[in-house]
């Protein structure tokens, strides 16, 4: 895991397809879903993640785009449908 700025990470993942990764998000996403609280703030954490699957002689800079350009889809998809979490962030086309 790495902080990028702000309130924004990086995090590695050994998940070797889409299915695997939507599958880890949504753990994630679930995870903060049922109670993730900080103790000094009044309200829970919300989470917004995107994903992209690496093969070898991928461009490091365009997977990390791709994961950040779907965790802004996600986000604006939360602001538009004031829905808190979203599963499965490579379907989103589905929803909108």
């Amino acid at each position: 895991m790495a902080r990028v700025g702000g309130d924004e990470f990086y995090i590695l993942l050994l998940e070797p397809t889409r299915i695997d990764l939507d599958r880890r998000l949504d753990r994630l996403r679930v995870l903060v879903e049922n109670g993730l609280y900080v103790s000094n703030l009044d309200k829970p954490l919300g989470l917004s993640a995107g994903g992209a699957i690496w093969r070898p002689g991928d461009d490091a800079y365009q997977i990390l785009a791709a994961a950040d350009a779907e965790m802004y889809a996600v986000k604006t998809l939360h602001k538009l449908t004031n829905i808190t979490t979203f599963r499965s962030a490579s379907r989103i086309q589905d929803v909108a």
